[in-house]
């Protein structure tokens, strides 16, 4: 897994140690950044389900301003902190947090240009895995 295009083109990503993760192909990611286009500069992007981080990292590469990054999956969790760090985009970070650290006392996410989700398939993952995404979807629609 690499980044595809951007300042970052071509820079490996570290992927989770997990089966549940399925990371989102590069032709996937090209068309989703081509389709978004020049409307990424200086945009705030929302990953959800994050997994390796790919898509905002993408993101950030061609232009993104800042990402928020939402992950569930401590394996998942790690990989992504580490490719924020071997990316040194750390200061573009907003947040990288677990669905269920999402409430009344956190800090939520700015509203975003883009939110980009690849949920994983029912069979990887509990039902109830992703009961914080309601809230975090309702925090985001009633603004700053």
């Amino acid at each position: 897994m690499r980044i595809v295009g951007g300042k970052y083109g071509g820079r490996r990503l570290v992927m989770p140690k997990d089966a549940r993760v399925r990371p989102t192909a590069d032709r996937v990611r090209e068309a989703w950044m081509s389709i978004l286009g020049d409307a990424l500069t200086d945009a705030r992007v929302l990953d959800l389900f994050a997994g390796s981080g790919a898509l905002g990292l993408e993101a950030l590469s061609r232009g993104a301003a800042s990402a928020s990054f939402v992950e569930l999956n401590p394996p998942s969790l790690r990989a992504l902190e580490e490719n924020i760090a071997t990316l040194g985009v750390a200061d573009a970070v907003t947040d990288a947090f677990f669905p269920s650290s999402i409430g009344p006392t956190s800090s939520s996410p700015a509203i975003a240009l883009a939110a980009m989700a690849t949920p994983p398939s029912p069979s990887a993952t509990r039902h109830d895995s992703h009961c914080g995404l309601p809230r975090l979807v309702r925090s985001t629609d009633e603004g700053p």
